[in-house]
């Protein structure tokens, strides 16, 4: 029964985050599904309430603290009190709750998640009103503003897996309507003049969110930006467009290290891959 399992999920996410033990994500692979609740666990972070199906690897991971611990150890090192946030793709908000703890009262995280399914399910746990430090949008980023169709999926409580029609048209896609903005058009919209971090993780419509930040990449307004690149196959013309257009706005590239540190990282020189690349602002050092 769950009440004897419930220790047992505590002491081990203790000891994964608190004592430095060889081996702990394969520890909790094997463990984690034998003492898993029989159905969703609420992870309070920072405020947030996060749902969490132990089945789902990625789940277990943020429930033990294991999940992109290379990124997030970046986010503890370099996001400060005051900070403005702009994630798109926000899914169960984990992303969110980690950078909600970091900017502070003073700062700001701007959450933007079109997909129907993962909006309703951050709303379902929380008021989002009660925050005030915290947006959620129903909208996603692109190149232009209006509307477009985007496809949610079976997969996107699971693997995050949900995307515009300009991006992909997965078999298993529902189709809907969703808002379309700019980051230069909502940062003008809602007074926003510096952003500290934009996160671009979002399913293959990550160079027309980079046009529509022409504006705020010209000045400078963005110190760091997050880009999930893919080098392989025919995803490798838009990792270069990608690379051209940054380098041409004056960021540099790298490589996040399991401690947050960073080192230098040529995109087109990478292997075929998949990979968070960091791209600063010259200028911006990281810490």
């Amino acid at each position: 029964m769950d009440f004897m399992k419930r220790p047992l999920r505590q002491g081990l996410r203790l000891l994964v985050k608190n004592v430095r033990v060889r081996g702990r994500y394969r520890l909790v692979s094997l463990v984690g599904p034998w003492i898993a609740p029989p159905s969703g666990e609420p992870l309070r972070l920072n405020g947030l309430n996060i749902l969490l199906d132990h089945r789902i690897e990625q789940h277990r991971m943020m429930y033990y603290g294991l999940y992109e611990q290379n990124m997030m150890n970046f986010l503890k090192r370099n996001l400060r009190a005051g900070d403005v946030v702009l994630e798109p793709g926000a899914n169960v908000a984990y992303v969110s709750a980690h950078c909600l703890g970091l900017v502070g009262e003073k700062g700001h995280v701007h959450s933007f998640e079109p997909s129907p399914a993962a909006n309703a399910h951050i709303k379902r746990y929380n008021q989002v009103e009660e925050h005030a430090n915290w947006s959620l949008w129903d909208m996603a980023l692109s190149d232009h503003e209006g509307k477009d169709t985007f496809y949610d999926t079976p997969r996107v409580m699971q693997f995050g897996y949900a995307c515009l029609a300009t991006a992909a048209t997965p078999r298993d896609g529902v189709p809907s309507q969703v808002a379309l903005a700019t980051v230069d058009g909502f940062c003008l919209s809602h007074g926003i003049k510096h952003v500290r971090f934009l996160k671009l993780d979002i399913e293959g419509s990550e160079f027309s969110a980079l046009k529509g930040a022409t504006r705020m990449l010209a000045d400078g307004a963005i110190d760091i930006i997050m880009v999930e690149t893919n080098t392989a196959g025919t995803a490798r013309p838009i990792a270069e467009r990608i690379n051209a257009l940054l380098l041409q706005a004056g960021y540099r590239s790298f490589h996040v290290l399991h401690n947050g540190k960073v080192k230098p990282l040529d995109v087109m020189a990478m292997p075929p891959s998949r990979e968070d690349v960091i791209w600063m602002r010259k200028g911006v050092v990281a810490a």
